[in-house]
């Protein structure tokens, strides 16, 4: 593109240049030799000028319109990039918002599991208490009448007699 702009700048300059050079010649024929000459060199540095001058313009415009091509082409890679990644975003985002409510479904879960197994636990000690106090009463009451009568008392304890151990 570059080298487009400079090959229609050249000609460009080219055929200003021919244009400029052909009137200078047909003055120079008019005129003195002497005067031809000055004139001729006043033109040629004012096409310089010229030249110069057209030519930073040139690049400036090349500069100017390549930077223009330059942004669109980024906005537009972003866009598209943005465009691709909206999808697999939404799914990530839906993903996470089910695997938040699933935590907090889990967490309701043990919760309530948790109560469970604590009622049940604590029923299944209260029970068991409730069967050792009852055996210990037992042999309390059996070692009281045997101390009474005087009789020897068998003081061992036997957990298969207790429901508590089954």
């Amino acid at each position: 593109m570059e080298e487009m702009f400079s090959e229609a700048a050249a000609a460009a300059l080219r055929k200003e240049m021919t244009n400029m050079r052909d009137e200078l010649r047909k003055e120079a024929k008019v005129i003195i030799a002497q005067a031809a000459a000055a004139h001729i060199e006043t033109h040629s540095l004012q096409l310089d000028q010229l030249s110069q001058s057209m030519s930073a313009r040139l690049v400036e415009r090349f500069r100017t319109s390549l930077e223009a091509c330059r942004r669109d082409a980024v906005d537009h890679i972003i866009n598209r990039l943005k465009e691709q990644l909206a999808p697999p975003l939404e799914d990530a985002r839906k993903v996470t918002i089910g695997l938040i409510e699933a935590k907090g479904d889990l967490e309701k879960i043990l919760g309530e599991i948790t109560g469970k197994t604590s009622t049940k636990i604590r029923e299944s000690c209260t029970h068991c208490e409730r069967e050792f106090e009852s055996a210990i009463r037992g042999h309390f009451a059996a070692a009281s009448a045997e101390l009474r009568s005087r009789r020897p008392v068998d003081h061992t304890f036997n957990p298969r007699q207790s429901s508590c151990f089954r």
